[in-house]
This record gives structure tokens, sequence and C-alpha cells, in this order.
């Protein structure tokens, strides 16, 4: 063995950098197929800007179970006009796929508001839970009396289905 290890150290350490080097060269080619494969192309971006300004002020409605053929229906010609069929295509599922995204963050958001909720009518000051507990007579006029953060922003409803859902746990 020589001072700086042995050749078999020496080829394993050089593989192991070739390998990542292809490992990395790997990645960014498949960056770069997915990014010029999932978004419209940077001459188009002022088109897609207007596109969404078009929509928002005509006061398109468009939800998640909106198809392509009625997003179509409803956006003028002018608009149309500026874009390939499969740019078009594109843009809708563009707008459809943000829906989606802005949806599940609500529902995580509101989730956690709910998590919150519970914690704080666990631990409610002078009061113990019981399947005898009112919503409308006990807990309500509690939380309305200390107007407590985790109540304020959850909607009534919801603070309710938190707290029948805890007294069903406590019947099982």
């Amino acid at each position: 063995m020589d001072r700086d290890g042995s050749k078999e150290d020496k080829d394993n350490l050089q593989s192991d950098v070739i390998h990542r080097e292809k490992s990395r060269d790997k990645r960014s080619r498949s960056r770069e197929r997915y990014h010029s494969s999932t978004s419209l192309s940077s001459s188009s971006s002022s088109r897609r800007k207007a596109a969404y300004n078009a929509v928002k002020e005509l006061g398109i409605t468009i939800t998640v179970s909106t198809t392509l053929e009625e997003f179509k229906k409803n956006l003028p010609d002018s608009i149309q006009n500026q874009f390939t069929p499969e740019e078009l295509e594109e843009f809708f599922e563009e707008i459809i796929s943000k829906m989606k995204h802005d949806m599940k963050k609500q529902e995580r958001k509101l989730r956690r508001k709910m998590d919150d909720f519970k914690s704080v009518l666990k631990k409610l000051d002078g009061i113990k839970i019981t399947m005898e507990t009112s919503w409308d007579h006990d807990i309500l006029p509690i939380l309305k009396e200390r107007k407590l953060d985790e109540f304020e922003g959850l909607s009534e409803k919801d603070a309710k289905y938190v707290f029948d859902k805890m007294i069903k746990k406590l019947k099982v």
C-alpha cells in the first residue's frame, strides 16, 4: 500500500465520483424535460398573463370539475386565437392544477385550525367535557365570552363539528 492509499481505494473513489456525476446529469436532464413540458414557453408568458386577467375580468367561473370544452366555450375568441390548441389546453390545466393546490392548502389550514381548537376544548378551564356537555348551553357561551383565537378562526359550524366529534369519541 502506498502513502495515499491502495490502488483499490483510488479506483473505488474514482468510480463513486463518476457515478455521482452521471446521476447529477440524469437529474438535470430530467428536470429540463419536466420544465419544458409542463410550462408554456416564456414567449407566451405575457399572453398567458393577459388570458388570466381576461378570465378574472370577465368573471368566467372555473371549478375543478370544469371541462376543457366548457372553458373554451366561455373564453372569448380573441383570447383563444392567441394560443395553439395545445397551449390553450396547457393553460387550462395550469388553472385547474393551481385550483387543486389551493384547495388542498386551504383544507390543511382548516384541519390545523380544527386541531388547535380541539386542544383548547380539551384544556378549557372550568369545564370537563362529558357526554352530557351541551354545545349551546355549556361550551358556546364560554367560547364567546373568552373570545379565543382558536374559536374565532373557525366558523361556528366547524367548531361545533369538532365538539361533536369529541363527544362521539367519548361514547365509544
